[in-house]
């Protein structure tokens, strides 16, 4: 599981704290279980903006990351700054540095199906 959230170019103050409370956020995260890790990456290109990139093991996870009230309050200020947009993405294929391809099911209900709760 792929988790894109991107933030707009920002000047030299707000650049700080999107750093500090990017740092801050994913130090939090690798407490909960399936976080592998993630990034804060800046675009080369001019007014490119930010994007936060986490790794999860599943779509439950990343779901379920925010449970804990006070993670739940410092995710939700520090997302109010991103853009409105899609973010995740799960991983059905990948190659690594040696050439070995790795594909994956999907963890998505088939399109026009409804998740409906166990007994409903």
């Amino acid at each position: 599981m792929l988790v894109l959230v991107r933030f707009p170019e920002s000047d030299d103050a707000a650049t700080a704290r999107l750093l500090d409370d990017a740092s801050a956020l994913l130090v939090a995260l690798t407490e909960r279980p399936g976080f592998g890790g993630g990034r804060l990456v800046r675009s080369t290109d001019l007014d490119g903006g930010w994007v936060l990139e986490m790794e999860w093991a599943r779509m439950g996870d990343w779901r379920r990351a925010f449970s804990p009230y006070d993670l739940r309050m410092q995710a939700m200020t520090f997302f109010a700054q991103a853009q409105d947009a899609p973010n995740s993405y799960e991983v059905l294929l990948g190659v690594d540095a040696d050439g070995l391809v790795t594909r994956s099911e999907s963890e998505r209900l088939p399109l026009g199906r409804d998740f409906r709760p166990p007994g409903s």
